[in-house]
């Protein structure tokens, strides 16, 4: 009787051992999908933040370039300015220079000469000039075209004139502007040109 409950209880103790056994790798394995189920999913996540990641050093990329390209471009525009500006000047004090009482009166009596011998039919040339070159020159070459083409040229003075001339053919109805502001301008324009060309070149 007594071996009886002894294996009785064995029997039981053999049943548990086997039961909590069981529970304990049922228990393990649970462990181990989570885990891997936790591992997959962090795997998911540290692939999608590295994208992402990828994406936005990739965007900042594109960015910083864009930004790089149109500072270049308004260093560039702002140094052609800054130089067209400066040869502007100088193109202006040359032209200036060059416009003196001397030169107006050699341009003028060309000018007034090669008209009236070209021309069958009488033309009433207006000269228009600054003030003060207007009485620098009325002694000589002003005397001079009005005495021997006597009422075929006017000779008046412009305010916005400073230096150079302006010259009419149609007693003023429209003019040709040889002031020193136009031919600057003028000169200008091809100067500009070339500025842009060089600044294309270095880049």
């Amino acid at each position: 009787m007594a071996q009886q409950i002894q294996e009785l209880i064995n029997k039981i103790k053999q049943e548990g051992i086997e039961a909590a056994e069981q529970k304990s790798k049922e228990l393990d394995l649970q462990a181990q999908a989570k885990a891997q189920k936790i591992i997959d999913e962090a795997k998911i996540n540290a692939q999608k933040i590295v994208q992402d990641g990828k994406k936005e050093i990739e965007q900042m990329k594109i960015t910083t370039q864009a930004a790089l390209k149109q500072s270049s471009r308004d260093m560039l525009l702002t140094l052609k300015k800054e130089i067209e500006n400066v040869l502007k000047k100088i193109t202006q004090k040359n032209v200036n220079d060059s416009l003196t009482p001397d030169s107006l009166s050699r341009i003028l009596g060309s000018i007034a000469e090669k008209t009236f011998s070209e021309q069958k039919e009488n033309v009433d040339i207006k000269v228009l000039l600054s003030q003060t070159d207007l009485e620098s020159l009325k002694n000589g070459i002003i005397a001079k075209l009005q005495k021997e083409l006597k009422g075929k040229i006017v000779f008046q003075s412009r305010d916005d004139i400073s230096k150079g001339f302006a010259i009419s053919f149609d007693s003023g109805k429209s003019s040709f502007d040889f002031s020193d502001k136009s031919l600057a301008d003028y000169i200008a324009g091809f100067v500009n040109e070339e500025v842009a060309k060089i600044i294309k070149e270095a880049i």
